[in-house]
């Protein structure tokens, strides 16, 4: 899996754990969330810093600005920590187990990395 599947699939994960699930999924759910925060919070302290490499303070954070001439080394180097490969061990759970919760359909295509037979 790489970084980006994963941080696209935050709010998705997000909304799937406010689900009633059999406790053995939200179990699973709940193990795979503790495996997942460390790479969201990783990347986004890397692309706070890449903000502020590339951007402007603003108040109180930075802001970079797509016309800004930093705009296009900022957008590459964040592309090259999204492609970076990811590994979780974690156990799917099934559709049977999930089956109470609902989703989107674009939730579930989503979340096609956490859902198994």
């Amino acid at each position: 899996m790489i970084l980006s599947e994963l941080i696209n699939s935050t709010e998705a994960l997000s909304r799937l754990m406010q689900q009633p699930m059999k406790a053995k999924a939200s179990f699973r759910l709940a193990k795979t969330v503790k495996q997942v925060q460390p790479h969201i919070e990783a990347f986004e302290e890397t692309r706070t810093k890449i903000v502020e490499q590339y951007g402007k303070k603003n108040g109180e954070g930075f802001v970079i600005d797509p016309e800004s001439k930093g705009w296009k080394k900022y957008v590459n180097e964040l592309e090259d920590v999204l492609k970076e490969e990811i590994k979780l061990n974690i156990k799917k759970v099934t559709l049977a187990s999930i089956a109470q919760a609902e989703i989107t359909t674009a939730d579930a295509i989503i979340l096609e990395w956490l859902v198994g037979e």
